[in-house]
C-alpha cells in the first residue's frame, strides 16, 4: 500500500522529519524521501485537492 497521502500530511502539516515519518509509518527513510521528491515534481501540496482520487495519488 502506498503511503503518499500520509507522508505528505506528516511532512507538510505536522512538519515531521523524514526519519520521524519513516518510523511512524514503518517504512524506510529513502521511501519517504523519494515520495517527497515525486510529490514536489508533481506540484502536490497539502491538503491534496479534493478532485484527486486515490489512483491519482499513486506516484
Amino acid at each position: 500500500m502506498r503511503h503518499i497521502k500520509e507522508i505528505l500530511r506528516l511532512k507538510l502539516e505536522a512538519k515531521l522529519s523524514h526519519r520521524q515519518i519513516a518510523r511512524s509509518l514503518g517504512i524506510g527513510v529513502g521511501t519517504v524521501s523519494t515520495y517527497g521528491k515525486r510529490a514536489s515534481v508533481l506540484g502536490l501540496c497539502w491538503p491534496l485537492p479534493a478532485e484527486l482520487s486515490d489512483n491519482d495519488r499513486e506516484c
